[in-house]
């Protein structure tokens, strides 16, 4: 096998990865897109129900025809947790008087924190210019 084949191999290879990847991100988009729209009716949908429900009181549940279903109210509290930014500035408020305790609270909640590199991929949509100078730029280091 020659060497020109073998890059040729090569080339093929990742222009058909590169081909399934993107694919599949436009797959992904559509389907989230998708998720998004029936969410968004779903919440519409729900919010007609319970304004049903509540304007006659007298609605504690609704069985559905089937009878293997009943739809009913239910209330729940959601509880949100203090931010970063919120927790510093309650702290900074109480603290004022101590900056040497306030500076050692701050350090220990920066050693707490973790960073971790994640590489991806991006991929936007060049234009047509761009996009035949650059490929001609990646032909030319792909030796075609």
């Amino acid at each position: 096998m020659s060497n020109k084949q073998s890059e040729e191999q090569k080339i093929a290879y990742i222009t058909s990865i590169i081909n399934q990847y993107l694919q599949l991100e436009n797959e992904i988009k559509e389907l989230q897109k998708a998720v998004k729209e029936r969410k968004y009716k779903h919440k519409l949908l729900e919010e007609s129900i319970l304004t049903f429900m509540n304007e006659d009181g007298s609605v504690d549940s609704i069985k559905l025809s089937n009878n293997d279903h009943e739809i009913f109210p239910v209330q729940k509290e959601q509880v949100s947790e203090v931010s970063r930014k919120s927790l510093l500035e309650i702290i900074e408020t109480h603290l004022k008087d101590t900056p040497e305790v306030l500076n050692k609270i701050k350090a220990d909640m920066d050693a707490k924190k973790t960073t971790k590199k994640v590489e991806k991929i991006k991929v936007k949509k060049a234009s047509s210019s761009k996009l035949a100078k650059d490929s001609k730029t990646s032909d030319a280091l792909l030796g075609l």
